[in-house]
């Protein structure tokens, strides 16, 4: 029996789609997009990490009932080489283990729970999206583990809808090569965030929400063939109504219900204040 849930299509990815079609084709290297669309691509960070606990199976189900039109997760790597989906670098900040993941044992990271929910490999969460119609953002919180990444990603399918994303630079090249979409990550918009992903050959460039920052660094990503992307931490109605106005490519969060309610509302006419 199909699962309806598995092939419905986003309005969003219906008309940044369309888009990308009519406007590729003008699209160059040092040249300004022309296919920008005014409601942002909606990721679910960490899952949906506003509703349920973090990069858990839950996080990914609650995003994909809000409709989110990609699934954003983190991964890090055991002692042992497993992947696992874990935020952290110390597993005493959000689960019920101790340790840091990079020097604990897989057996012993997959034995403990975040908010009452079981850790994930990589494969796992993986598994969990392979037949559902969204992308794959998956950050990689260390270089040195990017080409294993691709290895999973390869066995589930998931090569030509996933992006590798990651704060540190020597992380991504491995997957520019293997013709897999990257993106660079910036704590802050700042000066030369930008020069840096185009130096890497990304082709999305993101940071993190700030008041009055964020339409400068949305407007001057514009000006490139690059998309741009925001993501917002601090998980209010305000900010996320905020981070929609300035019209990014791509916006992040773990809050995709109020997210789909700023990007409706902009839709219907515009914000009322």
């Amino acid at each position: 029996m199909t699962d309806l849930a598995s092939t419905t299509v986003s309005r969003r990815r219906v008309l940044a789609g369309t888009g990308s079609v009519l406007g590729g084709l003008a699209v160059g290297r040092g040249t300004a997009r022309t296919d920008r669309s005014t409601t942002p691509t909606i990721v679910g960070h960490r899952g949906a990490s506003g509703l349920a606990p973090p990069n858990t199976r839950a996080a990914i189900e609650a995003g994909l009932e809000h409709d989110v039109d990609g699934v954003e997760l983190d991964v890090r790597r055991t002692r042992d080489g497993e992947l696992v989906l874990f935020h952290d670098p110390v597993l005493d900040v959000a689960s019920t283990a101790g340790g840091v993941v990079r020097y604990t044992h897989s057996e012993d990271v997959l034995d403990a729970t975040v908010g009452g929910e079981p850790i994930l490999t990589l494969d796992e969460g993986l598994q969990a999206l392979a037949d559902r119609s969204v992308d794959v953002y998956l950050e990689l919180k260390r270089p040195g583990y990017t080409g294993a990444v691709l290895d999973s990603v390869r066995r589930h399918g998931l090569s030509g809808r996933t992006t590798l994303a990651s704060f540190d630079a020597p992380a991504l090249p491995t997957a520019r090569r293997a013709a897999v979409d990257t993106a660079l990550l910036g704590a802050l918009p700042r000066d030369g965030l930008l020069a840096d992903a185009e130096r890497l050959g990304t082709g999305l460039v993101s940071a993190h929400y700030l008041p009055y920052l964020t339409n400068q660094f949305v407007d001057t990503v514009e000006q490139s063939p690059l998309d741009v992307g925001v993501w917002a931490l601090f998980e209010s109605e305000e900010t996320i109504r905020d981070v929609v106005a300035a019209e990014p490519d791509m916006l992040t969060t773990g809050r995709p219900d109020l997210a789909n309610e700023a990007s409706e509302s902009s839709d219907d006419g515009g914000f009322l204040w």
